[in-house]
């Protein structure tokens, strides 16, 4: 809950220009730590 309020006053307080995409849990890496980083600039 707290990372969607993080997200939501960035996008505010930049006006849109900055957007941050959540991804809850290891959604992002399927639980594949060794993926993490490859993940990350990719998203």
């Amino acid at each position: 809950m707290a990372g969607k309020i993080w997200s939501d006053l960035v996008k505010e307080r930049t006006q849109g220009r900055i957007n941050i995409k959540l991804y809850p849990g290891v959604s992002l890496i399927r639980g594949d730590q060794t993926r993490e980083f490859s993940a990350l600039r990719r998203a």
